[in-house]
């Protein structure tokens, strides 16, 4: 609301004969100051209430950060525990698997050794199966035992990239690594060898 005070009008006394402020002079001045003093307290009084609504809100915000940041760190959380469940639900689908319809074969390439590993399939513990397409690891040295493997991160089969390794190590089935078995590659020369696969629990060849 507007302030608006009393207007000193022309035939209004300021003085009174005796030289002192009028009454009519000091009522109009008494108005006036206590117009100005209710306006500025209350102008005070609005500055206040802004403040106090300001902390208010800032308050109000800190707390719905701060609600926000545990949600975040909730859904983190069980995201990671997802994540753990399901790694060893992998780990151990992954351990307790091995392949049926397997042949692994070592032969003389020339100049060095390959192996030529057949198409077949990969029966993971939880009873799921994939198909694995055929392959070839070719510039081996000849009279060594190699341990064949591949990496499915999705364990989703197919056509995959055969590694043999002269270390059992790397072909241990964790992670995505999927070991085939181990062969020897034969001599220079000699005829080819076949190596022993990796058979799922419970399987065993005739």
């Amino acid at each position: 609301m507007a302030l608006k005070l009393d207007r000193l009008q022309s035939a209004t006394s300021i003085v009174d004969a005796g030289g002192r402020p009028s009454v009519q002079f000091q009522v109009l001045i008494q108005n006036a100051w206590k117009a100005i003093e209710d306006a500025f307290n209350a102008l005070a009084d609005a500055v206040e209430a802004i403040q106090q609504a300001q902390a208010a809100a800032d308050a109000a915000n800190t707390a719905a950060s701060n609600a926000q940041a545990a949600a975040d760190n909730a859904g983190t959380a069980a995201a990671n525990a997802q994540n753990a469940a399901d790694q060893a639900a992998g780990t151990q689908k992954l351990a307790s698997s091995g392949t049926l319809g397997l042949t692994m074969t070592a032969s003389d390439a020339g100049s060095d050794a390959e192996i030529m590993i057949s198409a077949h399939t990969r029966v993971y513990g939880d009873g799921t199966s994939v198909a694995v397409a055929a392959g070839n690891v070719s510039g081996l040295s000849y009279s060594t035992t190699y341990h064949v493997y591949y990496d499915d991160p999705g364990f989703a089969g197919g056509t995959v990239t055969y590694q043999a390794s002269t270390n059992a190590a790397d072909a241990v089935q964790t992670g995505f690594t999927h070991s085939l078995g181990a062969i020897m590659t034969p001599a220079a020369a000699a005829p080819p060898s076949s190596g022993n696969p990796v058979l799922p629990p419970g399987v065993n060849l005739p």
